[in-house]
């Protein structure tokens, strides 16, 4: 019995041997190698779907490389409109800053400056006229001459006039067409222009002296019609003169007149008042 109990504990003692000796001689496995062999990666990913997911990621690449460039595009563009938009706000500063200034003059001083202006150019307007006469009443004929018209006039009232006195005499206005079965219309007014202002001031003068001349032995054509000799005056003084006239008529004012390219109005004793404006 001793027999057997011995040889079991020495079988066994032999094979606690080999598999302290198997132990040592089996080569161990590597980390990545047991990775594989137990993760599910190995059964699941292949050739295809890795170049599939590289493809994507390149694409994606594409893209974060688009959105970025169209990021710095959009930072350019929003650092020019903020520029243009602080230029402005300047420029507005500019102008408010000059709204609210202390000194600067109100609307009431703007407008005196303004009509000043306008009187002051009216005037140089009408200065340019110093040396005309506007001769109207004179009855308009086709290849009419103007000149020999102007020294006609000139003699009716009792002038020596010479061609060389004169720079220029020409019907002004638009021609005015007959109309068959109405009035014949009014003959458009004669500008003359002279050389000299003192021959200007003589021919005004004799037109106040025979007032009520007319074309009579003129040589002109028709029946005798009465005429009259005036300053030549600026389109705006023309009207103005009209309704200086309209209204001392209405007003029952006496005297209406110009000197010099002024208008002047007077009650009927008292002192002149200078027309300038319409009111």
């Amino acid at each position: 019995m001793a027999d057997v109990l011995d040889d079991s504990a020495h079988i066994e003692e032999e094979q606690e041997e080999f598999t302290r000796v198997t132990q040592r001689t089996k080569k161990p496995r590597s980390k990545i190698q047991s990775t594989f062999e137990h993760s599910d990666l190995q059964d699941s990913f292949t050739t295809q779907d890795l170049n599939k997911l590289f493809t994507e990621l390149r694409a994606m690449r594409t893209e974060m490389s688009n959105f970025t460039k169209a990021v710095m595009e959009l930072k350019t563009t929003m650092a020019v409109h903020i520029e243009r938009i602080d230029s402005f706000d300047l420029r507005l500063q500019k102008i408010e800053d000059k709204v609210n200034e202390p000194n600067r003059p109100n609307q009431g001083d703007l407008e005196a400056t303004i009509c000043r202006l306008e009187l002051e150019l009216r005037d140089r307007d009408q200065d340019a006229l110093i040396n005309d006469i506007e001769i109207s009443g004179i009855p308009e004929v086709k290849n009419e001459g103007t000149f020999h018209i102007i020294k006609s006039v000139a003699t009716k009232l009792g002038i020596d006039l010479d061609e060389r006195d004169i720079v220029s005499a020409e019907r002004v206005g638009a021609v005015r067409a007959h109309v068959e079965g109405q009035a014949v219309p009014r003959p458009r007014n004669i500008a003359v222009r002279l050389v000299r202002r003192a021959k200007r001031d003589e021919i005004l003068r004799e037109a106040r002296v025979r007032r009520g001349c007319t074309t009579s032995n003129m040589d002109i054509p028709g029946e005798a019609k009465r005429f009259y000799v005036n300053e030549h005056l600026t389109k705006f003084n023309s009207q103005l003169f009209y309704k200086a006239r309209e209204f001392a008529k209405n007003k029952n004012w006496r005297y209406v007149w110009t000197r010099n390219g002024t208008m002047y109005a007077r009650y009927e004793h008292g002192s002149e008042r200078r027309i300038r404006t319409p009111t």
